[in-house]
């Protein structure tokens, strides 16, 4: 290398560490804006408590608010469009008798069977006889328990008397005792059965009775998936799949349909998954290498064979299937596992050619960030800000991304639309005195109604980027790599549009993606989560594909704006984004949300609330335009969001 070349060299190594530097700054400084907020809080609580004789000298106060607030509801009901769905009954996690019935009568599909492959280590004699009753309880005859145990001599010996003590089972009962991990346990039990369909199950795992049916079905209606999986059940000891068992579940384990995106930042599927013994073989097995990490390695594998991808059965269809523990831990530590999960990941970017940087942003947990490079030449990204007065609001938005940003190609192309306060037009001619900002005048007429679309499809088509970033003015970006976030999706030919993660300012979220309920409407998911909880099932620590995000904040590539056509103006203000994003995916693009791209979003700060006022109408009107356009897609079930999560049991509130 001469003299030149380490120049270079020297010179792009400080850049990548300055970057780095920057982002641990932004980070820390981020999480003791966090803490600052919460220790606020705490002293308010503290405060409010040293004054509760005011609190005990107002209770005729707030009785006659309460009263008052009774008698506003009954006088102005709430309308029926925005009264929430009721929650699903327990009973909906169980089959129901004539269906079960139903499916004892039918022949098995196809000549299908099933090797049930179990790697047993330790086992309780409890739950491996209740594993074995689970299977004489199929409705689907086809099957054979293979299990293969790693415990001594004595032991192994009583669980295999422990799984053929029931005449029932007959011949069905496959059982060895082998040494080495789960990939070599796994290996062993898919070999002690020639049936053409693999079931992988833990020493945990309790199969519902028309669980071997409808993965059955699944194959025999779906073509060649990849493997199938199912939501499921965290259960107590005791538990079985009766109604009068319900009391014995702890929560519900709701999954997505499946996305490689949200599966590279974790493995949501787990143990628990079924696939063709043709399938599993092309993908070469169970690998040892792959040590803790076995099952994640082989799911990897067995979306790239070719064939159908995964397919997802959105009911509870095993019970203690829970997805942050690996099939059989065998004594790995936390970190270990970890370690193992982020090896079968960088494995599966190798061999796909996705060049990418893995991170492990929550420590101990096998959830992972995948950074593509920056493109280069960093293309430029137009951030569309529509503006009326609220000066201040605007000022702390554009200051944010001015500073904190490190992206390094970018313009603020700021929509102003009505404002008349002087204050508000020396902002302006402020922020336009750095050459990133623009400011353009939107036509709109005096007697004009308010109508964000319509300022939204002006400024963008003022922009000369290829990438468009819509953004709301009450909005402040924290974290400085948040735009190369967001770019290192949009820039994806597969991707149509990308989200963000945007808190309240009291440090809750606000906007983690969009989720609907058959016959509901788009709501948010994980609304008023505080900002570092790991939300249900650690969604909010991994990227997520959903139906729809919010346009508070949202990259698109200029040309998928184009050939959607912008924001539909029919929709004024509300549903405009879940619109454009369900055209995207009709389009076959994928709708990405992403949690480290982080900004304050102090909603309807500028034009207030949908529910008050005027703007109630034009909301209910808009809801009306949503069901008439999409309500075929409202009427069915979220792809990623399983409507099993508002179940509601016993004790659970």
């Amino acid at each position: 290398m001469n003299g030149t070349d380490q120049g270079t060299f020297r010179a792009d190594a400080d850049r990548a560490l300055a970057s780095q530097a920057a982002e641990r700054r932004g980070e820390v400084e981020f999480l003791e804006r966090l803490c600052r907020i919460e220790r606020r809080q705490k002293d308010a609580a503290i405060e409010a408590l040293k004054r509760s004789l005011s609190w005990r000298l107002t209770a005729p106060l707030r009785l006659a608010v309460e009263a008052a607030a009774a008698l506003r509801r009954f006088v102005f009901p709430v309308p029926a469009p925005l009264r929430p769905l009721p929650p699903r009954p327990a009973s909906s996690l169980f089959a129901a008798p004539e269906e079960l019935a139903r499916q004892r009568a039918a022949a098995p599909r196809g000549g299908l069977s099933f090797c049930v492959a179990v790697p047993l280590s330790d086992p309780s004699d409890a739950r491996l006889s209740a594993l074995r009753d689970s299977l004489l309880a199929q409705t689907f005859p086809a099957w054979e328990l293979c299990a293969v145990d790693s415990s001594g001599p004595e032991d192994a010996a009583r669980h295999e008397r422990i799984l053929r003590e029931d005449a029932a089972a007959g011949d069905r009962i496959r059982f060895s005792r082998a040494a080495g991990g789960v990939a070599d346990r796994l290996s062993a039990a898919v070999g002690l059965s020639a049936a053409p369909l693999v079931l992988v199950l833990g020493q945990d795992d309790l199969p519902a009775p028309d669980a071997l049916f409808r993965f059955a079905e699944a194959f025999a209606s779906a073509g060649d998936p990849a493997f199938v999986y199912a939501s499921g059940l965290l259960v107590r000891d005791g538990f079985r799949f009766d109604p009068s068992s319900v009391r014995d579940v702890v929560s519900v384990l709701p999954r997505p349909d499946f996305s490689l995106d949200a599966f590279r930042g974790h493995d949501f599927v787990g143990r628990g998954f079924a696939c063709r013994r043709a399938r599993l073989e092309a993908a070469g097995g169970f690998r040892a290498e792959a040590g803790s990490a076995a099952t994640t390695d082989l799911l990897f594998r067995l979306c790239e064979t070719a064939g159908g991808g995964p397919a997802h059965i959105a009911a509870p269809l095993l019970a203690d299937a829970a997805p942050l523990v690996p099939v059989v831990q065998d004594g790995a530590s936390a970190e270990a596992r970890v370690a193992d999960a982020r090896r079968a990941l960088e494995a599966h970017l190798a061999r796909t050619g996705f060049e990418a940087r893995v991170e492990t942003p929550s420590p101990g947990r096998a959830f992972f960030r995948v950074r593509p490079p920056r493109p280069d030449p960093a293309p430029l990204v137009s951030i569309v800000i529509p503006n009326r007065e609220n000066p201040n609001v605007l000022e702390t938005c554009v200051r944010s991304i001015l500073s904190r940003t490190l992206y390094p190609n970018y313009e603020v192309v700021i929509v102003e639309s009505g404002s008349s306060k002087p204050e508000t037009f020396a902002l302006y001619d402020r922020l336009s005195e750095d050459p990133r900002v623009r400011v353009v005048r939107f036509p709109k007429r005096p007697d004009e109604p308010f109508n964000y679309s319509k300022k939204c499809n002006f400024g963008a088509a003022q922009c000369r980027g290829e990438f468009l970033l819509m953004l709301n003015s009450d909005t402040e970006a924290v974290l400085p790599d948040w735009m190369d976030e967001m770019l290192g999706f949009a820039a994806r030919p597969d991707v149509g549009v990308v989200g963000a993660l945007l808190l309240f300012g009291n440090a809750t979220v606000q906007h983690a993606g969009l989720r609907h309920r058959p016959g509901g409407l788009p709501d948010h998911i994980e609304r008023s989560a505080a900002a570092l909880s790991p939300g249900r099932m650690g969604r909010l620590l991994h990227v997520q594909e959903y139906e729809a995000v919010t346009f508070a904040c949202a990259m698109v590539r200029t040309s998928v704006w184009a050939e959607l056509g912008g924001l539909d103006e029919s929709f004024a203000v509300a549903f405009n984004d879940v619109d454009f994003c369900y055209r995207a995916r009709a389009r076959g693009l994928k709708v990405v949300w992403t949690p480290f791209a982080t900004l304050f979003h102090h909603e309807s700060l500028v034009r207030g609330s949908d529910f008050a006022g005027p703007n109630r109408a034009r909301f209910l009107g808009e809801i009306a335009h949503l069901r008439e356009r999409w309500g075929g897609l409202l009427a069915r079930p979220d792809p990623f969001f399983d409507d099993l999560a508002f179940t509601s049991l016993p004790g659970i509130r």
